[in-house]
């Protein structure tokens, strides 16, 4: 999904896509083709690169941390495929008190009710 997200922002006149981080010959092929930088590990991204919005697609026990981590670089405006957290209730100490807009992707394309007929 991760490759889908950056290839749409790079086509798209709204956004500048500045980076991808990820490692493997996956991230390799997409920083390539989107002749973007790779960073192989995201935390040098975000010190290295003031953004406005990010789109997390990391394996599920990473949601938290990585979205606290951009919310503590200033990043305002993420992107994070589902779920947040594997567990019912989330630490309240985990968000900081300023405003900022976490979007929680849900893709329906496996289920009845998001399949065209």
């Amino acid at each position: 999904m991760d490759s889908i997200i950056a290839r749409d922002a790079k086509a798209s006149e709204e956004f500048d896509l500045v980076a991808v981080a990820g490692f493997g010959q996956q991230a390799e092929d997409v920083s390539a083709e989107l002749e973007v930088p790779l960073y192989a590990d995201f935390n040098d991204l975000l010190k290295e690169i003031p953004l406005d919005a990010v789109a997390i697609a990391l394996p599920n026990g990473l949601h938290v941390s990585s979205t606290r981590a951009c919310l503590d670089a200033g990043v305002k405006n993420i992107l994070l495929e589902k779920p947040i957290v594997q567990r019912s209730r989330c630490d309240a100490a985990h968000w900081p008190s300023s405003s900022f807009f976490v979007k929680v992707s849900f893709s329906a394309r496996f289920y009845r009710i998001g399949q065209a007929w």
